[in-house]
């Protein structure tokens, strides 16, 4: 049975690898997640969520917000980012589209709430990142085909 994904809630910008302010963004979130996490996660297949939710223009691609992150988190969610196999990101404009947000773990009751507490709290910008092992990898590859 897999354990409880590893959950961290910051309401900070997140930067591109190639920004000046990266390297800040990347120390901020690391202390971020020291409070967050006690120990690396040490599957060999990992999953990761990373949500962008903001209120505030947004230049950042959502390829070049996962780079930053998933580097940063090295040696405290995980020992290496190589063992995130599966990513899943979005960015959310928060008064604009519409979303759903669902407590999947009762556990993570507590997580849940900062994240409803950061939205709610109108915050710029709240970044959900979410590391847990992967158990099952299911791929929808459908295709279809509209016709006229």
């Amino acid at each position: 049975m897999a354990s409880l994904p590893e959950v961290i809630i910051s309401e900070q910008r997140p930067f591109a690898p190639n920004s000046d302010r990266v390297a800040k963004f990347k120390e901020s979130l690391q202390s971020d997640a020291h409070h967050s996490v006690f120990e690396p996660l040490s599957g060999k297949r990992l999953y990761s969520k990373v949500y962008y939710f903001y209120r505030q223009p947004t230049g950042i691609d959502v390829d070049n917000l996962c780079k930053p992150i998933l580097d940063a988190l090295k040696n405290i969610v995980y020992v290496d980012d190589s063992q995130v196999v599966l990513l899943v990101a979005a960015k959310v404009a928060v008064e604009i589209d519409t979303y759903q947000l669902i407590l999947r773990h009762a556990a993570l009751e507590e997580k849940y709430q900062r994240l409803l507490t950061s939205l709610a709290s109108q915050a710029p910008h709240v970044l959900y990142i979410e590391v847990g092992e992967l158990t099952d990898l299911y791929l929808d590859v459908g295709i279809t085909a509209l016709t006229p």
